[in-house]
């Protein structure tokens, strides 16, 4: 009690001072509902981003109706998002705060904020925005993978790419044309024949209309 007989103020407590920032997570029976999460310094080797769109992929949908078996409820999707560099931890010299990046890792990228190693951030540039970038990623990299990873895809090959009018088929369309030669077979429905030729499809096939048991054999790279 103060001279006076007023009371002062108590000191705030640490619960009370502390920073939160919101998170989706997914609960039982694919609900979602949103939390707060107290945030965190990143340490050695991390980095605090703050977001400013998330991607939503088909793995996200699977993985939030228990087809993907990665995590149990309660647990945050999110394989993509991007957003500004708020902090960084020590050791970490090729990232600076204030710069935009794409964060890609194995889930929890629904936030609003979140600490992640260096080594999952990337650099974004100038000509992609953040809505762009937070979709794009997973596409663009699950295509990179099965085509020159596993796939192995060499000059002057053929490939056939499923369902080319749609997320990882479009990417894989783009990427194949980086090879010298390569051929490239597309399905989708009629309608948008003209829109993957365009990104790169040298024959459309339409996708409703093709045994695909007969057509398989004729390439050297099936997608």
């Amino acid at each position: 009690m103060a001279e006076g007989g007023e009371e002062q103020p108590k000191p705030a407590t640490q619960e009370e001072t502390q920073e939160t920032y919101k998170v989706v997570q997914v609960i039982r029976g694919g609900k979602v509902q949103m939390q707060e999460a107290p945030v965190k310094a990143p340490g050695d080797g991390e980095v605090q981003v703050k977001v400013e769109a998330c991607g939503v992929t088909a793995a996200d949908w699977q993985l939030r109706h228990g087809q993907l078996k990665l995590a149990t409820p309660p647990f945050v999707p999110g394989f993509q998002c991007s957003g500004t560099v708020e902090a960084v931890g020590d050791n970490v010299e090729a990232i600076q705060v204030g710069q935009r990046v794409l964060v890609v890792q194995r889930m929890n990228c629904w936030v609003e904020r979140l600490v992640v190693p260096a080594t999952d951030v990337y650099i974004l540039p100038e000509s992609l925005t953040f809505q762009e970038a937070a979709v794009l990623a997973f596409d663009y990299i699950t295509a990179y993978l099965t085509l020159f990873r596993h796939a192995n895809l060499q000059t002057g090959q053929g490939v056939l790419i499923h369902r080319a009018s749609e997320g990882i088929g479009f990417a894989a369309s783009q990427l194949a044309k980086t090879i010298p030669e390569v051929v490239v077979f597309g399905t989708a429905p009629e309608a948008q024949h003209d829109v993957i030729k365009e990104n790169g499809v040298d024959h459309p096939i339409d996708s409703r209309a093709v045994d695909y048991d007969r057509i398989v054999r004729e390439y050297d790279v099936l997608y």
